[in-house]
């Protein structure tokens, strides 16, 4: 008898302490499964980024990169990097 009651006083002690769950470790191996995942997709060359049509491909080398070269001068880096894509892309 005694014997049975100890295990049910350490039963009833112990479910409190293990039915807490704290929602911030939870949310936290959440982001950190995702970023790993991330990690994971980049290791295997996949990317998130959209490449854009052809078309908007043209209409920014033709159109857009004049204005901006006018705008924010020849020797920025985001408008050399911008008609360095263009003249990979062959305009």
């Amino acid at each position: 008898m005694k014997v049975g009651s100890t295990f049910a006083l350490i039963a009833m002690l112990g479910t409190p302490a293990v039915a807490q769950v704290d929602p911030a470790t939870v949310g936290l191996s959440q982001v950190l499964r995702a970023q790993n995942e991330g990690y994971a997709d980049r290791a295997r060359g996949r990317t998130a980024t959209a490449r854009p049509s052809p078309s908007r491909v043209k209409y920014l080398c033709t159109q857009r990169l004049p204005s901006f070269r006018a705008q924010y001068g020849a020797d920025n880096a985001d408008v050399v990097e911008l008609a360095g894509l263009c003249r990979r892309a062959g305009y």
